[in-house]
């Protein structure tokens, strides 16, 4: 017997899977819109707010249908909008004054800037967000 098989299965895992595919999706979204905006018109800060404003509407439709099962929740549909949307603009503000002070004063080049960004918005979204979904909203194992 392997010593995998003995560990139990954590329900939270798949969750946290789907989460993880959900939020690269997501930034990659970001990332993209970010360097095409940032190409064409050269603001960066600009570009930053408009990329993730793209990859947290693209976040919340996919887990939404994805990772958390919305139709067991205790909560309505807008509720659960609104939260999300509460956690995004506080996600949006981080990412508009890392990449701002970055370039401005650092003199960091904007894509480096906005991986800052991605990082400290990480640091301090995720923990907002995960009290806002409740274990009785797992969805099953399967993709």
């Amino acid at each position: 017997m392997s010593a995998g098989q003995n560990l139990p299965r954590l329900p939270v895992v798949p969750q946290l899977s789907r989460y993880a595919i959900v939020s690269a999706l997501a930034l990659g979204l970001d990332f993209a819109v970010f360097i095409g905006v940032n190409a064409a018109f050269g603001v960066p800060t600009l570009a930053g707010v408009v990329g993730y404003g793209c990859g947290i509407v693209l976040h919340y439709f996919l887990s939404r249908h994805y990772v958390f099962n919305a139709r067991v929740s205790k909560k309505s549909s807008h509720r659960m909008f609104s939260e999300f949307v509460a956690s995004g603009l506080i996600g949006l503000a981080v990412t508009a004054g890392v990449i701002a002070a970055a370039t401005a004063f650092l003199g960091l080049a904007p894509i480096t800037a906005k991986i800052l960004a991605a990082c400290a918005r990480f640091l301090g979204v995720s923990p907002i967000r995960r009290p806002t979904v409740s274990p009785s909203q797992l969805r099953p194992a399967h993709f």
